[in-house]
């Protein structure tokens, strides 16, 4: 999820970084897209619908054969666990969450810390714990609320 209210600590976002194609750079890379005006609850709410039914991309990454045996998120939906319990339930595959919900920061941290010697990496590492999410969902109910989400969408595009 990507807040873009184009202010950051030290004045405007697009002094730093234009904003104006993220949608298609992000969407070149195969990702799914969804922008919403911030200031409509309705519009968040259909957003994180359609985001927690997105596992169908891991999906179809399966079904074309490529292996895929887990799943590492990170960031604020993370701390949702009935999100990555569905993920894992409709991806059939294990979710694996840190415990650092923010792995960005704490990546750029470590980098720090690691360049000049504060920190050794092996310690780090070793010390990061992950909570595993595994598929529990039955495969009817799986499918049924799949050909939903498909449903939706093939909906929501013709509209």
């Amino acid at each position: 999820m990507v807040d873009r209210n184009r202010l950051q600590i030290s004045g405007n976002t697009e002094d730093v970084m234009k904003l104006d194609s993220q949608e298609q750079r992000w969407a070149a890379f195969g990702w799914n897209v969804i922008s919403v005006d911030g200031n409509s609850i309705e519009a968040l709410d259909a957003a994180f619908t359609a985001a927690k039914h997105h596992a169908g991309t891991l999906r179809m990454a399966q079904d074309a054969g490529l292996p895929l045996s887990e799943l590492r998120a990170d960031g604020g939906p993370t701390a949702n666990k009935y999100l990555m319990q569905f993920q894992s339930d409709i991806a059939q595959v294990t979710v694996s969450v840190p415990d650092v919900a923010e792995l960005s920061g704490f990546g750029a941290a470590c980098a720090a810390g690691f360049s000049c010697g504060l920190y050794d990496p092996e310690t780090i590492f070793a010390n990061t714990h992950r909570s595993c999410f595994t598929p529990e969902m039955d495969h009817t109910e799986r499918e049924a609320r799949y050909n939903g989400w498909q449903k939706a969408v093939r909906q929501a595009l013709t509209h």
